[in-house]
Parts: C-alpha cells; sequence; structure tokens
C-alpha cells in the first residue's frame, strides 16, 4: 500500500538519528553493533533480517541501559517503524505507545523526542484506520515542531510530509501540494536536506501531479528524486526503483519511449 512505500523512504532518516553513539564498553557497543547492521540491511532492502536486528538491539538496550532510557526507546522506535513498514501495526502501537508514554513523562511534552513519538503515533493511527485522531496528532506534531524547532529543521520537515500525504489521501489534493512544495523549497534553500527523505517529498509530490495528468511538472522532479535515490540507497534499493518506476511513467506520457523502456528494463533486471 503506498503508506508503507512511503514510509520505507522516511524511515532510514529515523534510525540514522535514533541512537547515540556508545560509550566504550562492550556491552555499549554491542548495541551500537547491531544498529549499524539495521542500517546495513535496511539499505539493502532485507526488511526480514532488519526486523530481527531490531529485536536483539531493543533487548540488549533493555539489558544494559533499562527500560526507560534514550537508548532503549530509540531501539523500541526503531523496531516499531519496521513493523510497520511490513504492516504488523498491533505490534508497531504497543511499541509506538510504550515509548510515548515514557518520553512524555520523563522529557515533557514539548521535547523533539516526544514529538517525534506524537508524529509517530499519529501515523500509526492512520494505518489502523482512525484517520481522524491520525490527522489530528500529525498535525499537532507539525504545530510543535515549528513552534519549537524551527520550519526548515529536518524534523519539522518529516511532518510536513506525512502530513501531506494524509492530506492528499483524505481528498485534500491542494493542501498536499502546498505542503509538498514547501518541503521542496526548504531543500532549494538548504542543499543539505537534499537526502532521501527529501527525495521521497520529491517524489510524492511528482506522483500527486502524475494522478492530475500533469507529467511535465512530475518529470524533473522525478529525475532529481532518482539522482538522490541512486546515490543514498544504491541503485537497487526497493525505494530507488520505485521512484526509477515513476520516472518511466512519465517519459512514456511525455513522448520519451525509449527512456521509458530502459528505466523498465532496469526495474525488470533488478527485480
Amino acid at each position: 500500500m503506498p503508506r508503507r512505500l512511503i514510509y520505507a523512504c522516511l524511515l532510514l532518516a529515523f534510525i540514522s538519528g535514533g541512537f547515540v553513539v556508545a560509550t566504550d564498553t562492550s556491552d555499549e557497543t554491542a548495541v551500537w553493533g547491531a544498529y549499524q547492521t539495521i542500517s546495513d540491511a535496511h539499505r539493502a532492502g532485507r526488511t526480514d533480517e532488519a526486523i530481527r536486528r531490531g529485536k536483539e538491539a531493543l533487548e540488549n538496550a533493555e539489558k544494559t541501559y533499562g527500560p526507560e532510557h534514550s537508548e532503549t526507546l530509540a531501539a523500541a522506535d526503531t523496531l516499531a517503524g519496521y513493523y510497520r513498514m511490513v504492516g504488523r501495526d498491533e505490534a508497531a502501537g504497543r511499541l509506538y505507545k510504550r515509548v510515548h508514554e515514557v518520553r512524555e513523562r520523563v522529557r515533557g511534552p514539548d521535547h523533539p523526542k516526544t514529538l517525534l513519538s506524537v508524529h509517530n503515533l499519529g501515523l500509526h493511527y492512520w494505518d489502523v484506520d482512525q484517520r481522524r485522531k491520525g490527522m489530528r496528532l500529525v498535525e499537532q506534531a507539525l504545530e510543535a515542531r515549528e513552534r519549537v524547532l524551527g520550519p526548515d529543521h529536518p524534523d519539522t520537515l518529516e511532518s510536513v510530509t506525512s502530513l501531506a500525504f494524509i492530506y492528499q489521501y483524505s481528498g485534500r489534493p491542494s493542501d498536499a501540494e502546498a505542503l509538498y512544495k514547501r518541503g521542496v523549497d526548504a531543500i532549494d534553500r538548504d542543499p543539505a536536506l537534499e537526502n532521501h527523505v527529501g527525495a521521497s517529498n520529491m517524489k510524492s509530490l511528482a506522483f500527486l501531479y502524475t494522478q492530475t495528468g500533469r507529467y511535465h511538472e512530475a518529470r524533473p522532479l522525478y529525475v532529481r528524486a532518482l539522482e538522490i535515490m541512486e546515490r543514498e540507497l544504491g541503485p537497487k534499493h526497493p525505494d530507488t526503483l520505485l521512484v526509477a518506476i515513476g520516472l518511466a511513467e512519465c517519459y512514456s506520457m511525455t513522448g520519451s519511449p525509449d527512456k521509458a523502456e530502459q528505466l523498465f528494463k532496469r526495474v525488470r533486471d533488478a527485480a
């Protein structure tokens, strides 16, 4: 489903910042090593392995730090993300709620990590068809992140992209387009934001354009997103191939059938 695909694009950005580098003890090094393996597995598209490693990382963090330490909560959040990506919504929800409860109680409602939990809970509720509640929580996360972190902070832009997606599939395409454009504009202002998360935003705006036949507007966004995905995730990663399919469709609809066939062939060969 589309929500799984967009979340796959967003997830690695979260886990890249989700752990603090461990200090130099054997147990902490083991936790950090497990995290690195999770990241490698995700980049290679090996979701089952990432989930298995995520469970190990959570168990090690609980043993090393205790159930309410920031490392443990980050490990739980990461594992919940993989559960969500493969449709294990009940397991994801349990972890998201656990993490949010602890962060709000220990760090307060406006701490960036608490706001991350609000954002994740909103996406979870959207997944399980509590759409109004999910939308309200993501809107709440965006408002708070703008106030606490600023409008162009990567966490704020994460909520911008997620809320745009929710609006897109709630019959609010104009609101979705405005938010997607806001994300692309932020990337134009700050090249440091030109990563696979930014590429996901470009891909989503491009897809919105194709839904209304605006292929010429979608095409340059897909081209740019594909370049970033290839650089960040590799040419055969599922998220990269998803963008390649979108660009191939644009080529076929804008008078470039040879380019379209080259991309379709590349996707077939990678499957």
